[in-house]
């Protein structure tokens, strides 16, 4: 009687224990590229396609950064908003 009841519980104990450990699904991150004061570095931003210019700041430094698919000054990211990402 106690392996009918003790079976179940656990198998649900452990249901809910597993669903806190799944990994959130980041699909609009992309990884990019500044150039910042160390030189060029990759940057995981969230920039949709849009018609602004996909920016970043390291806080609390207020210098904004330009965010760029590969190294080199060509091909800017956009993003749906003006809004800097603060990284």
């Amino acid at each position: 009687m106690k392996n009918q009841f003790l079976l179940p519980v656990l198998a649900m104990i452990l249901a809910v224990g597993m669903s806190f450990t799944t990994l959130e699904a980041n699909e609009g991150y992309v990884t990019g590229w500044i150039d910042g004061p160390n030189g060029w570095e990759q940057v995981n931003v969230d920039c949709e396609m849009g018609d602004f210019d996909c920016e970043v700041r390291f806080l609390p430094n207020p210098t904004h950064y330009q965010v760029y698919l590969t190294q080199g000054y060509s091909n800017p990211l956009k993003s749906v908003s003006e809004e800097v990402i603060d990284l």
